[in-house]
């Protein structure tokens, strides 16, 4: 489609240059959530590629020994003598750089900005860093004695934030250290989609983290696996998930599923399961 959005959107431009003249943590923050807002909300922005039966075919450049995709965020800034110019939303620019093994990531305003994304940098942006950090401050052991005990409190429980987190480490522990995982990102927000992205073999791993007491893991809710699905169909990922069992040493407490601050716990996680290929 050629140039049917009235509105150029230049405040990824505006990010940019203020990056390139003072490079802060909080410019490249803001660059970062410019770009996750164009995405989201289907902005338009420019690139070049070839013409073939009426449709546009947005194709790589070589920059720096890679291939990346050129994406421009007005019409000036696109330097071409030899291929059409045509502009589409940023999603779909998306969609093209993980279809392909080639490509290595974005390049913004080649010949002028040339700011270069990574998809490791980009799928962390859009899966992760929209949720804000989530810190679970560590609290002492204490003996809670024997059985349910008669004098704790609604705010003695593990918090939903704090199982997650206690399960993630248990998985980082025993999946990712050492491996042959890539590590891209983690999330320790319980609102994520996924907890970690991981590579392996050149493709992306999505995997869910889910904490449970009761004796068995429950399974996995339909809506969590379409979730996941429409992500792992997007960035061409396969999706996995880890089921952690935390259970109170005591048995009482345990059988009754009760996870009181600084108890003790067993443990129990049988490894990865592939839920989405």
């Amino acid at each position: 489609m050629f140039f049917n959005q009235k509105k150029e959107y230049d405040a990824f431009y505006k990010a940019i240059e203020k990056l390139k003249k003072n490079d802060t943590e909080e410019n490249r923050v803001h660059v970062f959530s410019v770009l996750r807002t164009m995405v989201e909300k289907e902005q338009w922005v420019f690139s070049t590629g070839d013409a073939r039966e009426g449709k546009c075919k947005a194709s790589g450049i070589e920059e720096r020994g890679h291939m990346y995709l050129p994406v421009y965020t007005c019409r000036e800034t696109v330097k071409t003598k030899d291929r059409c110019i045509f502009e589409t939303s940023m999603s779909k620019f998306i969609d093209t750089l993980y279809a392909s093994r080639e490509l290595r990531g974005l390049v913004i305003n080649p010949g002028s900005q040339e700011l270069y994304i990574e998809k490791e940098r980009i799928i962390k942006c859009l899966l992760h860093e929209k949720y804000p950090e989530v810190q679970v401050l560590g609290v002492p052991p204490k003996d809670w004695g024997a059985g349910i005990p008669q004098e704790y409190k609604a705010e003695d429980t593990m918090s939903k934030e704090a199982l997650l987190q206690f399960a993630m480490q248990i998985v980082y522990e025993q999946e990712f250290t050492g491996k042959k995982w890539e590590p891209v990102s983690y999330c320790r927000n319980s609102e994520a989609v996924v907890q970690f992205i991981v590579k392996r073999e050149e493709q992306f791993v999505f995997v869910v983290v889910e904490a449970y007491t009761g004796s068995e893991a429950p399974a996995f809710e339909e809506t969590q696996r379409q979730r996941l699905a429409q992500l792992c169909q997007k960035f061409y990922a396969k999706g996995m998930l880890a089921s952690v069992g935390l259970y109170s040493c005591d048995e009482e407490r345990a059988a009754a599923g009760l996870l009181l601050k600084g108890d003790g716990f067993f443990v129990k996680y049988t490894g990865l399961q592939e839920i989405v290929e």
